[in-house]
């Protein structure tokens, strides 16, 4: 803690010592304070989650004193709300709210917080009614006009849109749009029909989609790679396997083998694992091969070879979760668990040893 490294290894570090302050270690308990004072990861709003965690409302008061006597902001509002609702996770919410109301009753600023929470969340609710009432789905023809308007924009521009298209489609649109692909000849437009494939199957021809994944374009390939993910095809998986053979094109084979994966592929994968170099290349590689281990029976050492590569807490508890349900959990990361950073990876091999604590007795 006292030198400050890569910012995913300090909340790790923060989530580990938690385990040990809550087993009444007093130096990890004034350790994990002394960092969130301190804003060692310089996202002291996720470091107060651990706070709450550990001590509840003192943790949770703790936390607020960061927003000083600052009044009711909705640009924090989300923040405050989600310590809350860390708090009665922890607490249950019966128990939580009775020491917040107890605690507002000193202190005006927290009394002034909770009053706009209330109401904001009121409005949200309200907001989120008529939204389901309404259809999120876009018709084709608005879908086409959002592609054309699109296609000489920056590349982020709107394609959070075109995904949301494509994943609320009814099948009759996503039909339309197939075909609109497989005829478009402008470059621009095809991108846009590809980012709307990122979010739902393509139920044609994939050569389209294949084609763009020898573009120049980085961007322009992470999205078709993204799109063939979601494509059980024999062109798919030969280009799969013509990747693995191109240096730097590790993630985009692991992501077209998604959904081509064959009973021996693990070897091909161990291997492309051993190529990655960046943490953000190991992260989407094991986020394809936990899709992966969703639909097939994939062999304990690429999941275990997964798990011990990927920086993300949540990917490797994702890998754990799959190993606990099919009873595969081997006894080293059993124990290795037991202090995992991610409080729901220990929570659930703890859960696991006290079962079988139970059957013993």
């Amino acid at each position: 803690m006292r030198t400050p490294s890569k910012e995913s290894d300090l909340w790790q570090v923060i989530g580990i010592l938690r385990r040990f302050a809550e087993l009444g270690d007093e130096e990890a308990r004034r350790a994990i304070y002394g960092a969130f004072d301190r804003n060692v990861t310089g996202d002291n709003v996720n470091d107060a989650d651990e706070l709450i965690a550990l001590d509840g409302i003192g943790g949770f008061l703790h936390a607020f004193t960061m927003l000083g006597d600052k009044q009711p902001d909705l640009q924090e509002w989300w923040q405050f709300d989600s310590w809350i609702e860390g708090l009665e996770e922890r607490d249950g919410e019966a128990e939580a709210w009775a020491a917040l109301q107890e605690a507002a009753r000193l202190n005006a600023t927290l009394a002034a917080w909770l009053a706009v929470r209330e109401h904001h969340r009121a409005n949200l609710k309200e907001k989120w009614a008529n939204h389901r009432q309404s259809t999120p789905c876009m018709r084709f023809g608005e879908i086409a006009l959002l592609v054309a308007e699109s296609a000489a924009l920056e590349w982020r521009e709107n394609r959070g849109k075109l995904r949301s298209a494509g994943r609320w489609a009814k099948p009759a649109t996503v039909k339309r749009a197939a075909a609109a692909l497989a005829e478009e000849t402008d470059g621009g437009r095809l991108n846009r029909w590809v980012q709307f494939f990122t979010t739902t199957p393509f139920p044609g021809d994939p050569n389209k989609l294949l084609e763009r994944t020898y573009d120049e374009g980085e961007y322009v390939r992470f999205d078709a790679a993204l799109a063939l993910s979601r494509v059980s095809h024999p062109d798919v998986r030969v280009r799969a396997l013509g990747l693995a053979d191109e240096q730097g094109r590790e993630v985009e084979c692991v992501r077209l083998l998604e959904s081509n994966f064959r009973a021996g592929d693990e070897a091909l994968l161990n291997r492309l694992l051993d190529r990655l170099v960046s943490e953000d290349d190991r992260h989407w590689a094991v986020m394809s091969i936990r899709r992966i281990q969703e639909q097939e029976n994939i062999s304990d050492d690429l999941l275990i070879r997964a798990y011990e590569i990927t920086p993300c807490s949540i990917c490797r508890g994702g890998i754990v979760d799959g190993l606990i349900e099919e009873s595969r959990l081997p006894a080293w990361i059993h124990e290795e668990c037991e202090w995992d950073a991610y409080h729901s990876t220990r929570e659930a091999v703890l859960e696991l040893k006290a079962r079988a604590d139970r059957r013993i007795d």
